[in-house]
Order: C-alpha cells, then sequence, then structure tokens
C-alpha cells in the first residue's frame, strides 16, 4: 500500500488503512522502513528511506493510539506532504525479526555508512544495544 494523500483528510484514511492491513497486524517484532518512490539526494549518493525504526509489537499497536497518530498528522503536515510531493508516494515495509533493537541499530549504521548521514526523519540515533 501507498500513501499518496494531498490533504491531512486522505493521510489519515490512508495511513488507518495501512493500520488495519493485514500486514499491520500480524508481525510482531519488526524493523519498519519509510520510503518514498523516488531517491532523495543524501551527503553520499540517494536513498529513498526516510525512516527506520522498530517495535516488539505489530506496527498497528505502535500506531494505532491517539498520540502517534497525532504525531503522524503532525508529521504530515511538517513533512510527508512534501515528500509525497517532491518524491512520490510513501510505502511503508515491514521486516520481521527475532532482535528488533539490534537490528535496527544494525539497518542505522548501514544507512550511515553508505550516506554519511542517517535518514531524514530519524530524530535520535539509538545506542549500540547490550547484548541478550
Amino acid at each position: 500500500m501507498k500513501i499518496k494523500a494531498k490533504s491531512l483528510e486522505e493521510f489519515s484514511c490512508q495511513f488507518n488503512e495501512f493500520l488495519d492491513s493485514e500486514l499491520s497486524r500480524n508481525e510482531k517484532g519488526i524493523i519498519y522502513i519509510w520510503k518514498t518512490d523516488k531517491p532523495i539526494k543524501r551527503v553520499k549518493g540517494q536513498s529513498p528511506i526516510i525512516y527506520i525504526g522498530k517495535t516488539v509489537n505489530t506496527f498497528r499497536n505502535r500506531y494505532k493510539n491517539s498520540k502517534s497518530i497525532n504525531i503522524e498528522k503532525k508529521y504530515f503536515e511538517k513533512y510527508y506532504k512534501y515528500l509525497i510531493e517532491v518524491y512520490g508516494a510513501i510505502s511503508i515495509e515491514i521486516i520481521k525479526c527475532n532482535n528488533p533493537g539490534r537490528q535496527e541499530w544494525e539497518y542505522l549504521m548501514a544507512y550511515n555508512c553508505d550516506h554519511k548521514e542517517y535518514p531524514p526523519l530519524n530524530r535520535s540515533i539509538p545506542n549500540e544495544p547490550k547484548p541478550k
């Protein structure tokens, strides 16, 4: 599913549709990657990835509460609307994993190694998780 919203109302409907999808409801312990259709120029190279996150729950559980939905609505107005206009629809890839904290960190480190910076909407970079 792709988010192609031009208005906040469209974004709310499309994001809720994704939250209600089987993919969003079933997999626990995941990394999720928000991407645009077209790549964005980075310090080094380019990438369509705008955010890398993780949850030990399902994607739906991570985002379904009203606080998280309100944050995403603010992000639509502040970032997503522009990104959709310039770089195309946003998709969300979900990757099942055994250790989301470790694997999110590894994805972020690989992104940084490739592009010499982190994805544009990752505000904080996690510390390396301790081994289990």
